[in-house]
């Protein structure tokens, strides 16, 4: 594609591709195979919204209490959206919402567990109506299944629903901004640190669970569910003491199964919000640390901002004279503090690299460093979005020529 454009491979900057070995191996991948062509200079960046997905698909798989709630959220979906089904379950929207709009229950997907938050939205509210359906269900034809799905929909299913709806819509603001083709690799890093630390590292030390243990109880109280448990009877299980000094992370055959408000804490929102984190952490400290830090130097916004010594990888990386960029960024800073107290407001890279444009054969190494800042894809999305169309234009050409 870049030979038949006539695009010189040198000119590359930066390539973002998804986590498969095939394309980010770093030896016979797609990146190194590029930049053994393009050369050094063409950094790989792995998707900001790729891993996403996974630091989610790696919550959901090692919490298994969200685990079975996500397999049993797919099963009621599965069961509800069959022609017949649906329509009751339309009926009983009407019934009971007789205000509101009926809804769909909404599909899932495994490669993009960020979008899921719509899945938990929709069934959240409507879960009276899915109740009645599956009740009136029960007494008939396929009355197995729905009495199966009755009695594994508990209190453990409704708090993990408002659990996950919570925390998905977060990830999905984050997910939509990601996907943003203006978005620069700088702010991407940013918002990535903020979901972090603003929201969960503070969800985790505030009094959310609270909220969202009232919300749920109040839910489970219109669908006439049990909210106070029992106290636990018998003998509690002891870890063999071959294991004393070791930390497990699995029940160790010995399932735990959550009874009191204190025990959904403990083995539901803080293990969801400790994964997190740790996913977090793991997924997006990547190689490019040094690179990331000279662009926040670039942006208006950062403490460091046109700090030099910052830059310095970032110049060497791409070639750009040391010395000659030390005293760009002196005179740049000078000429932007004047025009600041014009009133003249510079806040973001791009409006930085805007404002220098003019003065690009005074500062042309700043400038330069400025354009491939901008220019660093933090995602793929984009790409991704254009094949999707592509798909579709092909599938609506074939149905309307065959």
């Amino acid at each position: 594609m870049i030979l038949t454009c006539n695009i010189d491979a040198k000119n590359c900057v930066g390539q973002t591709y998804d986590g498969a070995s095939v394309m980010s191996g770093t030896n016979s991948g797609v990146q190194r195979l590029f930049r053994e062509e393009a050369g050094l200079e063409a950094t790989y960046i792995h998707c900001y919204n790729h891993r996403l997905n996974l630091v989610i698909v790696d919550v959901v798989k090692s919490v298994k209490i969200v685990d079975q709630f996500f397999g049993l959220l797919e099963s009621i979906y599965v069961f509800i959206s069959s022609a017949v089904l649906h329509e009751l379950f339309l009926q009983k929207q009407n019934k009971l919402f007789p205000d509101k709009q009926p809804q769909k229950l909404k599909k899932f997907s495994d490669t993009r567990w960020a979008c899921q938050y719509a899945a938990c939205k929709v069934m959240l509210p409507k879960l009276p109506a899915i109740f009645q359906t599956l009740e009136e269900v029960a007494n008939g034809k396929r009355a197995t299944d729905a009495a199966g799905l009755l009695n594994a929909v508990n209190f453990s299913f409704i708090i993990s629903l408002v659990v996950f709806e919570n925390l998905l819509h977060r990830t999905k603001l984050l997910s939509d901004m990601l996907q943003s083709p203006t978005l620069d690799l700088a702010a991407a890093a940013d918002m990535v640190e903020t979901l972090h630390d603003d929201e969960l590292e503070q969800e985790r030390e505030g009094s959310n669970w609270e909220i969202l243990w009232s919300k749920a109880t109040d839910v489970a109280k219109e669908l006439d569910f049990p909210v106070r448990f029992a106290h636990k009877s018998g003998r509690k299980r002891q870890q063999s003491s071959m294991l004393d000094g070791f930390a497990t992370s699995t029940s160790l055959g010995q399932e735990e199964t959550p009874n009191s408000k204190h025990d959904f804490c403990v083995n539901l929102f803080y293990p969801v919000l400790d994964r997190f984190l740790a996913e977090l952490d793991s997924r997006f400290s990547d190689d490019n640390k040094q690179l990331l830090r000279s662009i926040s130097a670039l942006d208006p916004r950062s403490s460091n901002f046109f700090n030099a010594e910052i830059i310095e990888p970032m110049a060497i990386q791409y070639g750009v004279e040391l010395c000659d960029l030390a005293v760009e960024v002196r005179q740049a800073k000078r000429l932007i503090q004047r025009k600041e107290s014009e009133r003249v407001m510079i806040t973001t890279l791009v409006q930085l690299s805007s404002f220098m444009s003019p003065y690009k054969d005074a500062f042309p190494d700043l400038c330069k460093l400025l354009t491939i800042a901008i220019a660093l894809p933090p995602t793929s999305a984009a790409c991704e979005r254009s094949f999707s169309s592509m798909r579709l234009i092909k599938k609506l050409s074939a149905q309307h020529h065959g």
